[in-house]
């Protein structure tokens, strides 16, 4: 498998599109813009090197384009609650008559809570809010060295449990609706087991939803390349130092 893998990126590297005398392409721009798109090539790559302090860190968008509340995440909300892993934001309702069951989203830790409210265009809890739900959010804490202690269990009964917890209370309703996101579903599934086997006839779960989860790891595809005993050993060995992956 790990043959295969590097096999195909060593294959992928050597394209002939990936050199320029070899591409038509470049060789066409750079005749019609009398060598600028080199020159502009090269800037772009000193501008990557510069931001990576030396390291190419790549340039996916312009660096503070972005600013959360001006053009990305600006849907309204407050934060009502916090602990030493989550905030847990509730958005203000658009509309007049609302469900009176919630929704409480769970984005993956490794994200950012707007990846549900990029632009108001594209953002599901504005869309949500739209139909007539109560929207709670998820909004991760970013670890540090002081949270080194703590464990799985805790992301899902002190994040999840604890906002489902909240946003009932805050709703005055048994019951909560729940979507979770990626690792977010992961945790979401975790919580609704530990419900179900603690006390099924009081589950404060009324409904999960799960959005891109990974239930069967059976076959995780090419991440198994770097799951290995040996690569997992030197991952828990970094881990113990640091207190956490970065």
């Amino acid at each position: 498998r790990k043959v295969k893998f590097y096999s195909r990126q060593l294959r992928d590297a050597m394209a002939p599109t990936n050199f320029f005398w070899m591409n038509p392409m470049s060789v066409r721009r750079t005749i019609e813009t009398n060598g600028q798109n080199i020159i502009k090539g090269v800037e772009n790559l000193m501008a990557d090197m510069d931001a990576g302090n030396g390291q190419l860190n790549i340039e996916m968008v312009k660096r503070g384009a972005f600013e959360v509340g001006r053009n990305i995440a600006t849907t309204p909300g407050q934060v009502v609650f916090q602990n030493d892993l989550i905030q847990l934001i509730h958005y203000q309702p658009t509309q007049e008559k609302n469900y009176k069951i919630p929704l409480v989203l769970v984005p993956p830790c490794i994200n950012k809570y707007y990846i549900f409210d990029l632009r108001p265009e594209n953002s599901f809890i504005k869309w949500a809010l739209d139909q007539g739900y109560g929207v709670f959010m998820v909004s991760w804490v970013n670890p540090d060295h002081t949270l080194s202690h703590k464990s799985f269990e805790n992301y899902v009964l002190e994040g999840v449990g604890e906002a489902v917890r909240v946003a009932s209370e805050i709703y005055g309703v048994p019951k909560v609706n729940t979507l979770g996101f990626c690792i977010g579903g992961n945790f979401l599934a975790c919580l609704s087991g530990y419900y179900a086997a603690k006390d099924p006839k009081n589950n404060p779960l009324n409904s999960t939803t799960y959005l891109a989860t990974l239930f069967d790891f059976k076959d995780p595809g090419d991440l198994r390349v770097f799951i290995d005993e040996k690569q997992l050993a030197s991952l828990e060995r970094q881990i113990k130092l640091q207190g956490l992956l970065d």
